[in-house]
C-alpha cells in the first residue's frame, strides 16, 4: 500500500492503493490545472470549471472519463445564510480527482481520515472509482443533515417565543430562517433531478455508476423531504406570528379609537370656553389644568398597558 503523497505546494495530495488513485486538490493553481490538462488528459473546458465557481451542478460523460460539478450546502454563520460550496470531480477507471476552493472544507477531514487510517483506506480507496465516488458524494450530502437539525432547533426556539409574547421580535428571525431554507432548497432541488435517472446519457457509463447515482438520488430525496417539512413548518409559524402581531395591533387601534372619542369632546369644550370668555378665568384654569392632567394620565396608562402587552 502506497502512503499519502504530498506535492510541492502541499495543496495537491494523493492516496494510492494498487492501481487506484484519489488526487485531492485544494485551491487549485495554474500548475494544478496544467496537471489536469496535460498529465491526466481532461478537456480544457472541464478544467476551466475548476478555476471559478459554476452557477449550476452538472454531470458530463466523456469517452475516457466522467466530470461532475457538485454543490454541497454550506452555512455561513455571520450572514446566517446557506450557499453552495462547489466540488469538481473527475472520474476515470483508475483515478478520481476532487478539486475545491480553500473555503469549501467538507472533504478535507474525510480525506485526512482515509489517508491516516489503513483500514478505512482499504475500504474506501481499495475497490474501484465508482465506489469511491459514492463515498465522496455520500459524505458531501450527509454533512447537510446536521445543518437541518440546527434549523429544526432554531424553529423550536422561535415557536416558543412566538407564544410567549415575543411576536414582533420573531418576524426578522422567521425571515432569516426562510431565507436559509430557500438557499438550501435551491442547492438540493437541481441535484435531486440531476441524479434521478440513475444512468448516464453519454459514452462513459457503467452499471456501477448507475447504482451510485440511484443511491445518491435516494439520499437527496430524504434531504429534500426533510427540507419540505421544515419549509412548511416555517411558513405555518410565519402565518401564525403575523396573525398574532396583527391582532395586537388591532387591539391597540381600538384603544386609540376610544381615546379619540374621549379627547375630541374635551377639546371642543376647551375651545368653546376660550371663544366665549375670551380667555380662561382663574377657576376655569384650575379645571382646565385638571382636565389636562387627567388626559395625560390616561395617555400614560394606555402606553404602559400597550408596553406591558408588548404591542409597542
Amino acid at each position: 500500500m502506497v502512503p499519502e503523497r504530498f506535492y510541492a505546494d502541499d495543496m495537491r495530495r494523493e492516496i494510492s492503493t494498487g492501481e487506484l488513485r484519489w488526487i485531492h486538490i485544494t485551491d487549485p493553481k495554474e500548475g494544478d490545472l496544467q496537471f489536469l490538462r496535460e498529465e491526466l488528459g481532461f478537456h480544457a473546458l472541464d478544467v476551466e470549471e475548476c478555476r471559478r465557481p459554476s452557477l449550476r451542478p452538472k454531470v458530463e460523460s466523456h469517452p475516457e472519463y466522467l466530470f461532475l460539478v457538485v454543490h454541497a450546502p454550506t452555512h455561513l454563520r455571520e450572514e446566517r445564510a446557506t450557499l453552495p460550496a462547489e466540488f469538481d470531480v473527475f472520474v476515470t477507471p483508475n483515478t478520481l480527482v476532487t478539486v475545491h476552493a480553500a473555503s469549501a472544507s467538507h472533504l478535507d477531514g474525510f480525506f485526512r481520515d482515509v489517508s491516516t487510517n489503513d483500514d478505512l483506506k482499504t475500504r474506501v480507496v481499495g475497490r474501484d472509482t465508482a465506489y469511491l465516488l459514492y463515498r465522496i458524494l455520500d459524505h458531501l450530502f450527509e454533512t447537510a443533515f446536521p445543518m437541518l437539525d440546527h434549523i429544526t432547533e432554531h424553529l423550536t426556539e422561535v415557536e416558543k417565543k412566538i407564544f410567549t409574547g415575543h411576536e414582533r421580535q420573531m418576524v426578522s428571525e422567521l425571515s432569516l430562517i426562510q431565507r436559509d431554507l430557500t438557499g438550501f432548497r435551491s442547492i438540493v432541488r437541481p441535484q435531486r433531478h440531476l441524479y434521478e435517472a440513475g444512468t448516464l446519457h453519454g459514452s462513459w457509463n457503467s452499471p456501477a455508476v448507475a447504482v451510485v447515482f440511484r443511491s445518491v438520488h435516494g439520499k437527496l430525496t430524504r434531504l429534500w423531504d426533510h427540507l419540505e417539512t421544515l419549509w412548511e413548518r416555517a411558513e405555518a409559524l410565519a402565518e401564525t406570528n403575523a396573525v398574532l402581531v396583527n391582532y395586537k395591533l388591532n387591539e391597540f387601534v381600538k384603544i386609540l379609537t376610544v381615546l379619540g372619542a374621549f379627547f375630541i369632546p374635551l377639546g371642543l369644550i376647551g375651545q368653546t370656553a376660550v371663544f366665549i370668555h375670551g380667555g380662561i378665568p382663574l377657576l376655569n384654569r384650575l379645571v382646565f389644568l385638571g382636565i389636562i392632567c387627567v388626559m395625560l394620565l390616561v395617555v400614560y396608562v394606555v402606553l404602559w398597558n400597550a408596553k406591558k402587552r408588548k404591542i409597542l
